[in-house]
């Protein structure tokens, strides 16, 4: 192959750029872009966040998984059904899993970068059947499977940050993270998005795919408000573009699995 003189800078732009995007602070790698993070990496950096959520009782004060262990299992069965789906690149990278807060509190679910859902009991006691438990996991997996999760953080912190969080060293920090992500707000268009990738979730199963859509009638229905739909943009388009996008997936007939739900429901503190 033959070089010209003008092609070297193009190289040795090309080399300076790939040398040079991990850069050494001490003896501590400090990543200074967002792409210099792999995958691995953010399901490292899923984990880490998931530890501090659990080592933060004050502001999340989890389920006792031992002694719910059938309640656990319970969930983490529906959500591995439809994590472990072709449409879920990541099924066989991330640690998919939910765990429970113990908060009646407050209706929320969110997620963790590395496949790391939360759910409340709150939430939990207010939908009523399987199809809608099913429907905000499906929904949830979407920030996480899509980087939408990762490229908000991306905003909100800088590479060093995010490094720091990947290689021990952000005691001040992590604290943060958690309250951070419960509290995250999403766009119209990035709900929707959601909303549609969940949707082709649920499809190939035998539940009711208009889950959402259920929900938040029965928030209207009830005249309460949901800290999750006021993070996740709710109204009468949403609705609309729900059943539209599952009209070829499921009907009113499809069970929807709600005297299994309630059984495990009723044995939650």
């Amino acid at each position: 192959m033959n070089l010209s003189y003008r092609t070297f800078p193009v190289l040795l732009l090309l080399f300076s750029l790939l040398f040079t995007s991990c850069k050494k602070d001490g003896d501590k790698v400090v990543y200074q872009f967002k792409e210099d993070f792999t995958l691995e990496d953010r399901k490292d950096i899923g984990s880490i966040i998931k530890t501090s959520i659990e080592e933060n009782p004050s502001e999340f004060p989890l389920l006792d998984k031992a002694v719910y262990k059938e309640f656990n299992i319970y969930l983490n069965q529906h959500l591995g059904a439809i994590t472990n789906t072709i449409t879920v690149k990541t099924r066989e990278v991330f640690d998919w899993d939910v765990t429970v807060i113990q908060n009646d509190e407050m209706e929320i679910v969110f997620s963790a970068p590395g496949g790391h859902l939360f759910i409340s009991t709150g939430i939990l006691k207010f939908i009523k059947n399987e199809s809608q438990l099913i429907a905000l996991l499906a929904h949830e997996v979407n920030y996480a499977e899509n980087e939408i999760l990762m490229n908000k953080m991306f905003e909100e912190y800088e590479a060093k940050d995010m490094s720091n969080i990947l290689f021990g060293r952000a005691d001040d920090i992590l604290p943060s993270v958690g309250p951070w992500l419960r509290d995250l707000a999403f766009s119209k268009e990035e709900v929707l998005d959601a909303d549609a990738f969940g949707i082709e979730l649920i499809c190939p199963f035998n539940y009711q795919a208009t889950g959402i859509k259920s929900i938040i009638e029965l928030a209207l229905e009830s005249n309460q408000e949901m800290e999750w739909l006021n993070t996740r943009p709710s109204d009468a388009s949403r609705i609309s573009v729900i059943e539209n996008i599952a009209i070829e997936c499921s009907d009113d007939e499809t069970p929807t699995g709600e005297e299994r739900y309630q059984s495990f429901i009723n044995k939650l503190p």
